[in-house]
């Protein structure tokens, strides 16, 4: 969905607050065939449905084998590549979500397709990265800064509080609802610390529409990797 001058950009994260909302024949000429035509031979006729059988055979072989092509692409996901050397990461996402960068703070973020006109919401992955050398922290008092934002500032209700691993680092997740401008949200985040910088990977959607996206957004901040 390309967002309209109508549409509201909000974002919210741990510390920076990051979330997205957009207020958003053929004739058939054999009839006309001659009359030697019907006066073919047998052996030209045999010969006639031999070829076709083959032909069929050949046609049905290809379709199969584009199906299969087609089947495996679709398991593969489909996914895109996105890098930002500057801040040594890397990420999948979805072929058909929306990449847009630097919005309101997000170093990226992927949107999912529209799903009508009417549509107010479009559920997304966002990345932040937070550099903490001014205010150095560990992951476990990220952890509680951020629960302290969840509970007083969003005023969230945490569904899951638990650590994790992002790659080969250590870090935490949070599944939490918080209603921001008259919208019930649900989000996943997963952060991690590493030299003095913060990342973290956000999943927002409506709360009745977050198992239908919740697969690919997993798949995506899955796939995300720090250097």
């Amino acid at each position: 969905m390309n967002l309209k001058d109508s549409k509201k950009l909000l974002w919210i994260a741990p510390l920076t607050l990051a979330l997205l909302l957009s207020a958003c024949g053929k004739s058939d000429d054999s009839s006309k065939a001659s009359d030697d035509s019907k006066n073919k031979t047998a052996a030209t006729t045999n010969e006639t449905k031999d070829s076709n059988k083959t032909d069929s055979k050949n046609s049905s072989t290809s379709s199969s084998n584009t199906d299969k092509k087609d089947t495996d692409k679709a398991a593969a996901g489909d996914m895109k590549d996105y890098e930002n050397a500057a801040n040594g990461i890397s990420i999948k996402y979805p072929s058909d979500w929306q990449l847009q960068e630097g919005a309101s703070g997000s170093l990226a973020a992927f949107l999912s397709p529209a799903e009508g006109s009417d549509d107010v919401f479009q559920e997304n992955v966002s990345l932040t990265v937070q550099d903490l050398s001014a205010q150095p922290m560990n992951l476990k008092q990220y952890v509680e800064l951020s629960e302290n934002q969840v509970k007083n500032m969003l005023k969230g209700t945490l569904e899951k509080n638990e650590a994790t691993k992002l790659g080969d680092l250590d870090a935490h997740e949070f599944v939490y609802s918080a209603t921001q401008n008259d919208y019930n949200l649900k989000f996943r985040q997963v952060f991690a610390v590493k030299n003095n910088k913060a990342y973290v990977a956000t999943y927002a959607a409506l709360e009745d529409s977050y198992d239908k996206f919740l697969d690919k957004a997993t798949q995506t901040m899955d796939s995300l990797q720090i250097k």
